[in-house]
Formats: structure tokens, sequence, C-alpha cells
């Protein structure tokens, strides 16, 4: 799925576009805190984000530009199951503090 990712409330600021990821730790850690956009959807290596906001509070949210079909099983343990958003959705990740690892 090819997504663009904001960050903000009332105040969105662009921080990028890609196929929306997430390293296998966080779920084996049950964290779920952190995701990465990649170049594709077998891409090995993630895209840098840039901002101004890295630090404040705020909301991400990621909109829907483009699906696929999802192979991953989900997470049987808590009983989430992929699941195939709109073209168009707006979906929140999260609130908290934004922070950006830098590889």
């Amino acid at each position: 799925m090819w997504y663009h990712v904001f960050i903000g409330g009332c105040m969105r600021e662009f921080l990028g576009s890609g196929v929306l990821a997430w390293d296998g730790s966080e779920r084996r850690s049950d964290r779920y805190g952190c995701v990465s956009l990649m170049d594709g959807p077998h891409s090995t290596s993630s895209r840098q984000l840039q901002t101004r906001r890295e630090g404040c509070h705020g909301r991400l949210v990621v909109v829907v530009k483009e699906t696929r079909q999802s192979h991953h099983i989900g997470d049987l343990l808590r009983g989430v199951f992929p699941t195939t958003p709109n073209v168009g959705e707006e979906i929140v990740l999260g609130e908290g503090t934004l922070f950006i690892e830098r590889t």
C-alpha cells in the first residue's frame, strides 16, 4: 500500500510518502511504536523523513493512496488481522512524541 504520512492535529506537516512497514521486532516486543516508509513492498531500506516537528507531541496520520492485498497473518495472540483500507482513508497510527530514528 502506498501512503502519505502527516504529523499534527489541526496543523499538519507532510512527512513523506511510501509503503508503510514496521520492523518485526516491534511485533515481537509487543511495542508497535515505530513504523517506516519504504520505496516498495519488497524494499529493504527505509526513506529518510525530515521534519521541524521532531520532539513535539502530535498525532501520526496516514492517508491511503494505493492498496494491495496483504499476505501477513496478523497478530494471532492479539486477535488482530489485516484488512484493506479504502483509497483516501485517513488512519491515525498513534499519538505521542514524534521521534525519527536515523540510520
